[in-house]
């Protein structure tokens, strides 16, 4: 990545990146823009038929001798179920792509209290007349930088500790620097903050302290333009952003074949290779406590060096996948939203520990 690229970058320098890493290792040669997969049978070992349909609308079929599933687990929208309905305009965190004018003035509402939600009030608290952010259950907000460094970075630092001490000591330095959540009028979470997925945002607090945002509890019921609050409070909005989450789906599979939809535990050895298909590999299906790029490039290589007969997957990888999905890096909440939480640190060794046994050093 360029040298004078800033700590965080803008999409438009991730697109360039992306753009050159493509035509630096040659891989445009093998990609095909503008088709979309309709749909993959497995018709047995080593024999994938893709059906395609391309930008002209023809539909293609192909045979493949192994399959890397890498659509991501951040693109079906799942949309809150709430009795009433609404009249203003509402719309998924999905579907937001930044505020104009069309924001300006309006009452906002954005539901929920993960990254993009934070992100998606701070945008709006920028132009809109009001912005209300209601939040289900209690979040933990890191910002983005601690002692003058990216808190992936500072975290870095610290991973030769045990992780139930990095937890704890997170958690303590959280409530030195941001004081009692109830200040802000949030709620405070009961478990330390590596439990759940944090929130990494340096403006909500901020924000709310000077009014540009107010925290507001769970939604009970919709009301034309009117949203009714647990608390009892009930206020008008113009806009609702939703920001609750995704299904994990793979729509080109058959659901008899394979359907991750609503477990909340991945059967996955690594997160990518599944017990009974040895030709399947699933890159990039996890949430990391840290970047995720650097962690799916190693899987793929992975992927790759078993193809190539370099590397032999377990034998008994039924109960390895099962004490993997029995203990993870951290206690993390049940649901969904954990259900591929991995460690970033931890997750590249294991990673790392594979590629070994392939005779890949990556460092």
């Amino acid at each position: 990545m360029p040298a004078d690229y800033p700590d965080y970058p803008s999409h438009r320098q991730m697109q360039a990146y992306f753009a050159s890493y493509a035509e630096h290792f040659d891989l445009y040669r093998a990609i095909r823009f503008g088709h979309r997969v309709l749909s993959v049978v497995r018709k047995q070992r080593n024999i994938w038929e893709v059906s395609v349909q391309n930008a002209e609308g023809s539909i293609q079929v192909e045979k493949f001798t192994h399959l890397m599933v890498c659509n991501g687990h951040h693109w079906s929208p799942k949309y809150p179920a709430y009795p009433g309905r609404f009249t203003g305009q509402y719309l998924h965190s999905h579907d937001f792509k930044g505020v104009d004018d069309h924001w300006r003035g309006k009452r906002v509402l954005i539901v929920g209290g993960g990254n993009s939600a934070c992100d998606v009030a701070v945008e709006a608290a920028r132009v809109a007349d009001r912005v209300c952010l209601s939040m289900r259950s209690a979040q933990w907000f890191i910002p983005k930088f601690i002692f003058g460094v990216p808190s992936d970075v500072f975290a870095a630092r610290s991973r030769w500790l045990p992780s139930w001490l990095r937890n704890r000591l997170l958690t303590l330095l959280l409530r030195v620097l941001q004081g009692p959540y109830a200040r802000y009028g949030l709620q405070q979470p009961a478990v330390p903050a590596l439990n759940m997925h944090p929130t990494l945002n340096s403006d909500l607090l901020d924000y709310i302290r000077h009014g540009r945002i107010e925290p507001r509890p769970a939604i009970t019921r919709l009301d034309d333009d009117r949203v009714l609050f647990y608390d009892g409070k009930r206020e008008s909005f113009d806009i609702i952003c939703v920001c609750t989450g995704f299904w994990t789906q793979f729509p080109f599979f058959d659901k008899d074949f394979i359907d991750f939809q609503y477990l909340e535990k991945i059967p996955l050895f690594r997160k990518m290779m599944h017990a009974e298909y040895e030709d399947l590999y699933f890159v990039g299906l996890f949430q990391p406590l840290g970047c995720i790029w650097p962690l799916a490039d190693h899987q793929a290589r992975l992927a790759c060096q078993e193809i190539l007969g370099r590397y032999r997957r377990p034998k008994n990888i039924e109960a390895e996948i099962e004490a993997e999905i029995s203990n993870p890096h951290y206690p993390f909440l049940g649901g969904q939203r954990h259900a591929v939480e991995v460690d970033y640190h931890r997750f590249r060794k294991e990673l790392k520990r594979e590629l070994s046994r392939a005779g890949v050093d990556i460092g």
